[in-house]
């Protein structure tokens, strides 16, 4: 199983709970659940959204790329899984807005659609037309997502710089741009339901065990992944870890949470789902193989974008021995800037029990894409299970509050 949540380090821990309200747009729509943003529903500032849902097909890529046998955990999975997992048809459903700054796109995947466990890159790329150096069309629609996210030759079967494509060189080659804009990370069964905004340029995935995270970078999500023996896709039980991941900020392009695409009518996008490999060496890691796609026909961006004003509590955590009666003990609030203006939010902590809580307010000033700490000592007043909650004030024009919230029962000797 992967879980997305805030925890408390430490012993004596008992449970924890992030509390995510879940805002749909109703409907049935694929948008009621948090994106990788932390977004849901509409954007401030923008009408009911059209919204579009098409399934997503198996993409045969080029052979080069190969596929990714591993989970984020780099636990490898079974033999069996592997000669027999294959990328379904008619189960994987995407979710795109048509008329909305900035567009959502949504994935869906039910019970073992997908890899258990497993991360994949969420990114739009433009037509595979001959490229004209024209303004307009398909040169537009490519030109708006490699001068945001990245440039590729099918001519040539190759990656272009910005000067490649201004220097005239390619013209008449099937140049494409394209943006990675967000990842998703399914669960144990191999199923996601995720919304997010088109509102980031990223380059790859990381493991904060890799390389640490930059101003320049998107903010770290921690995953415990729980790999037992299923008879499905491993073959023996593996130790339960956490994973923090983040996307690398694309070199020369906006910052996380900041991307927005020009205004215009965009025609022919393709999504794709790519598995991502994390640079790994080994003989199963992969080499980001694009294993599922979908056309967006028609999209159409008609106003500048409305910023996004978002923050959201990431992590409650209680680091060190276990609690005692009557001994003071940090609790730690991690609080993240999901949207792309700078906030200032003010952070409390309660007990639901006898407690001493010093200061009973802490103010945190965080950057897009970057996350702040504010700190508390927590001195609990007699033995038992309190149940601590954290909560950080909506900013102006905040529609998602469900994740500005986190709880945890924390046991006292």
């Amino acid at each position: 199983m992967v879980s997305e949540k805030g925890t408390v380090a430490g012993a004596g821990v008992l449970v924890v709970a992030v509390m995510l309200a879940l805002t749909g747009c109703g409907g049935g729509s694929p948008f009621g659940t948090r994106d990788g943003t932390g977004s849901t529903g509409g954007t401030p500032g923008v009408g009911p959204m059209s919204v579009e849902t098409t399934l997503l097909q198996p993409f045969d890529d080029n052979p080069n790329q190969a596929p990714r046998w591993m989970d984020i955990a780099d636990y490898l999975y079974g033999s069996v899984f592997k000669s027999g997992f294959a990328y379904p048809s008619d189960t994987v459903v995407l979710g795109y807005t048509t008329q909305e700054s900035p567009l959502r796109f949504s994935v869906k995947a039910p019970y073992r659609s997908l890899k258990p466990n497993f991360c994949y890159q969420m990114k739009i790329e433009g037509p595979p037309n001959p490229w004209a150096n024209d303004p307009t069309g398909s040169d537009f629609v490519n030109y708006q997502l490699g001068s945001k996210g990245r440039w590729w030759c099918d001519t040539c079967n190759l990656p272009l710089t910005d000067q490649d494509v201004a220097s005239g060189a390619h013209l008449g080659h099937r140049v494409k741009g394209y943006l990675y804009f967000d990842f998703v990370v399914t669960d144990a069964n191999g199923s996601v339901e995720q919304t997010s905004a088109a509102i980031n340029s990223y380059h790859v995935t990381w493991k904060t065990s890799q390389r640490g995270p930059t101003a320049q970078d998107g903010s770290v999500r921690t995953y415990t992944v729980v790999a037992n023996r299923d008879g499905w896709a491993y073959d023996r039980k593996h130790r339960v870890v956490k994973v923090g991941l983040y996307g690398e900020g694309e070199p020369g392009r906006p910052l996380p949470g900041q991307m927005a695409l020009a205004a215009g009518t965009y025609v022919g996008v393709e999504f794709r789902l790519t598995e991502e490999s994390f640079h790994s060496a080994r003989p199963d890691g992969g080499n980001w193989r694009t294993v599922m796609a979908a056309p967006v026909p028609t999209f159409t961006i008609s106003t500048a974008p409305t910023l996004v004003r978002d923050v959201a509590i990431t992590e409650l955590s209680a680091p060190g021995p276990p609690a005692r009666t009557g001994k003071a003990k940090t609790v730690r609030v991690t609080v993240a800037n999901q949207g792309q203006a700078v906030e200032t939010t003010d952070v409390t902590l309660t007990d639901d029990r006898a407690a001493t809580i010093g200061p009973q307010q802490v103010s945190v000033t965080v950057e897009p894409g970057r996350s702040a700490v504010a700190a508390f000592t927590w001195t609990p007043g007699e033995p038992g299970e309190h149940m601590l909650v954290a909560e950080a004030a909506p900013v102006p024009e905040e529609t998602d509050t469900g994740d500005n919230t986190a709880s945890a029962a924390v046991g006292v000797r």
